[in-house]
């Protein structure tokens, strides 16, 4: 009997520490099977254009660069802008894996107006199936034909009425299965302007028809950028 015990302890013994070492092994291969811990993907800089610090020519900050084929050769350009009256339509050089200026729009009676976009939009105003570039400057539209983009309507309310537009965009606000350009800004300095917040334009076939507005009656209040879609 005294001779059984020491074996089964030794039995014991051989068997926890059999246990331990399975798993330990188990634990091991478990973590050699694990999916491998790769890095997160991030965006990084490919292209960008520096304004310099001039307050007269430099960068703006009120609403998005649009991205969009805006002269419908079926590839996408890019529009940025500062306050040098000027929006550059910028398309990608795949030789040299950078960005190129192909055009220039400036506001209308340019050089003798001087205003910065302070907002611009790429989609079909007209609803001819073509796209226009849209800007807030006198709320003017742009159609690209025959290497150039004309100027084929504005309709100056907003600015002829002491007010400012800060961004624009090109969308069915109505539900209508027709564009319409939408302006969002408000009062400029004059307080008793009439400018609402939110001023929709419909283009009639000839020029840019004021249709509808949105004013917060309890407040003379400015939008610096409105969105459009199915909330």
């Amino acid at each position: 009997m005294k001779k059984l015990i020491p074996c089964l302890l030794i039995v014991a013994m051989i068997v926890i520490g059999s246990v331990g070492i399975t798993s330990a092994l188990n634990d091991k291969q478990s973590d050699q099977k694990a999916p491998a811990q790769t890095p997160r993907g991030g965006y990084e800089i490919q292209w960008m254009m520096e304004y310099g610090n001039n307050p007269g020519s430099g960068a703006r900050y009120e609403g998005p660069q649009p991205i969009g084929d805006s002269d419908n050769d079926g590839k996408n350009e890019l529009l940025i802008s500062g306050r040098d009256c000027t929006i550059r339509v910028m398309k990608w050089n795949e030789n040299l894996q950078t960005y190129a200026q192909v055009r220039a729009i400036h506001p209308p009676l340019y050089p003798f107006i001087h205003c910065s976009a302070g907002g611009m939009a790429i989609g079909d105003v007209t609803n001819d199936g073509k796209n226009e570039v849209a800007a807030t400057w006198y709320s003017s539209v742009y159609h690209y034909f025959a290497f150039k983009y004309w100027l084929i309507g504005l309709n100056p309310y907003i600015f002829s009425n002491n007010g400012g537009s800060a961004d624009c965009l090109i969308g069915d606000c109505d539900n209508d299965g027709k564009n319409e350009l939408i302006l969002s800004g408000g009062p400029g300095w004059e307080q008793d302007s009439p400018v609402a917040e939110i001023t929709v334009f419909r283009w009639n076939g000839l020029f840019l028809k004021r249709v509808a507005e949105w004013k917060d009656p309890d407040v003379n209040g400015y939008v610096y950028m409105a969105g459009l879609g199915d909330v």
